[in-house]
């Protein structure tokens, strides 16, 4: 597609495959840094001078994860916010393509269907291992106490959300929280009618999705 990511805007993608656990590894026990962690090898390479710290601007840098990935770049965008980013980085902006925030209490027409409530708490208890429940902040970040929006690391954020999508009632409601929070950044909601979840993984070439693309594109390019 015609439109195209500007350096020296760098970006990070969080790939949804590598599942919501990944998100309680994000902020858990299990990695004692895991932001310092993912980013260190890019630290290096941008530090070695070769190609990054000609073109790449680290006080630049946004996460983006679809679906599960998502989830997780929220978590580190808040650790982000919480420990601070070395070598002069900083986390400009954040998006979150639908993103998997879910949770018991029904928010919404499709989150009120018993049986996706039921289906989804044992998605989650088998991710987890039964460690946490679906309303831990993992999973469901309107759990999360006011203060602690306060701390997400980024400047901006971007929420994508599909209209078929039975998770929008948790991702609109993400972005509402966000804005209400006192968090002094800036929350924008995107939303694509009659689609379902990720639909622009396999309907890259559609209207709806070049559309959304663009949008994540001009979020990224946009210089403020």
């Amino acid at each position: 597609m015609a439109s195209r990511i500007l350096l020296p805007a760098l970006l990070l993608l969080v790939c949804s495959h590598c599942g919501v656990a990944a998100a309680r590894k994000a902020r858990g026990g299990e990695a004692s840094s895991q932001v310092k962690f993912d980013f260190s090898p890019f630290l290096i390479e941008y530090k070695s001078g070769v190609w990054l710290s000609q073109y790449g601007d680290l006080s630049r840098l946004f996460l983006a994860g679809d679906s599960a990935g998502g989830n997780i770049a929220h978590n580190l965008a808040l650790r982000a916010g919480e420990e601070g980013l070395d070598g002069g980085a900083r986390l400009k902006g954040v998006a979150l393509l639908d993103p998997y925030f879910q949770g018991r209490s029904a928010v919404g027409a499709y989150s009120a269907d018993p049986s996706f409530l039921q289906s989804a708490a044992r998605t989650w208890s088998f991710i987890c291992a039964g460690k946490y429940p679906i309303d831990h902040p993992y999973a469901n970040p309107l759990m999360l106490p006011t203060a602690s929006w306060q701390h997400l690391g980024a400047s901006r954020v971007l929420v994508t959300v599909s209209g078929q999508d039975r998770l929008s009632p948790w991702q609109r409601a993400y972005y509402s929280a966000l804005r209400s929070s006192g968090w002094p950044g800036q929350a924008e909601l995107y939303e694509t009618p009659g689609e379902g979840h990720v639909y622009f993984l396999t309907k890259m070439s559609t209207p709806q999705a070049q559309a959304e693309m663009a949008t994540l594109v001009a979020f990224i390019n946009r210089d403020d």
